[in-house]
């Protein structure tokens, strides 16, 4: 979690922000932290994703901005753009996995989050 955080945050892609991440690892147990978003406890979470899905696939969220900010980063990494069914039928084309979660903070910054 903490090496493919810190190889996105190192790509330094300008407008692709991460979290802060760190993991502890204490009397056989392991913990993952990370910083939250600006603004995400006062909304809907689901409204929140704007790339990627949080029901295993079921929903598909994509945007076109989202993946513009992502186009660097994803040249660097060597990912293609690729179609992803979602549960309701549409197609949507992603840079990452649709693990991967895209959302945007009312700070405006483009967050990208859970890239296990």
């Amino acid at each position: 979690a903490v090496v493919s955080t810190q190889s996105t945050g190192n790509l330094d892609t300008e407008g692709l922000h991460t979290l802060g991440t760190v993991i502890v690892d204490y009397r056989g147990y392991r913990v993952v932290g990370q910083s939250i978003i600006s603004g995400i406890l006062s909304r809907d979470q689901e409204q929140s994703i704007v790339y990627g899905s949080i029901d295993n696939g079921k929903t598909v969220n994509s945007s076109d901005k989202f993946s513009t900010v992502l186009q660097s980063s994803s040249k660097k990494l060597h990912l293609r753009e690729h179609s992803v069914v979602g549960g309701d039928g549409a197609e949507h084309k992603l840079l990452t996995s649709y693990d991967c979660k895209g959302i945007i903070g009312n700070d405006g910054r483009h967050y990208l989050i859970d890239l296990f």
